[in-house]
């Protein structure tokens, strides 16, 4: 703390101040006050601080933070049981074939079922933007078809395919999603089936 007297009556005191948010994160603000005393006594006191960090809207960066670990502990690790830590019971897409069940759980199990075709599947992300509620990420897999897919046996033949899945999150979970895996089906069944 640094304090400073600018004459008889007025004094400026420095100093930062340790700050705990809601969410757990701390920060550290600086801060300076301008202290008016008359006759021994403190007569008004003005207090200045940037709370900028503080109350700045991170939601898009929570929200990066979110889909990132998703895509690493599911996509990359192969963490199925975690699907459910981050989508919403009231999840919807938009691009999901109208006869394609979208619960949770038949989400999860086609994951399985895809990591059991491809087990040597490979997932990197390319890109990861955010704003708002909405996060996209453009990913890359690679693999070998190993295992039934689609009513197809497993042929041994090399797949890739380059996506993009948009999200919007609500307190944490997945809640809407458009683009994504689905898309890139036509794509792959051609390199499953060389048609």
């Amino acid at each position: 703390m640094n304090l400073w007297e600018i004459d008889d009556e007025n004094l400026v005191c420095e100093m930062t101040v340790s700050y705990k948010r809601h969410d757990g994160k701390s920060f550290t603000l600086p801060c300076c006050d301008t202290i008016q005393i008359k006759n021994g006594k403190v007569q008004a006191l003005r207090i200045y601080m940037d709370i900028t960090p503080v109350v700045a809207d991170n939601t898009a960066q929570a929200n990066k933070e979110v889909m990132h670990r998703y895509h690493t502990l599911v996509w990359e690790q192969k963490k199925t049981e975690l699907i459910p830590d981050y989508l919403s019971p009231k999840f919807t897409s938009h691009s999901f074939p109208p006869d394609a069940p979208a619960s949770v759980e038949a989400i999860q199990n086609f994951v399985r079922y895809f990591f059991a075709a491809f087990p040597d599947m490979t997932s990197r992300e390319n890109v990861l933007m955010a704003e708002g509620d909405k996060v996209a990420i453009s990913w890359t897999i690679n693999g070998t078809h190993q295992g039934e897919f689609m009513g197809i046996a497993p042929t041994g033949r090399k797949i890739s395919a380059t996506g993009l899945d948009i999200m919007r999150i609500e307190d944490g979970k997945f809640v809407e999603h458009w683009g994504g895996f689905y898309d890139q089906m036509p794509k792959i069944m051609e390199q499953l089936t060389g048609k």
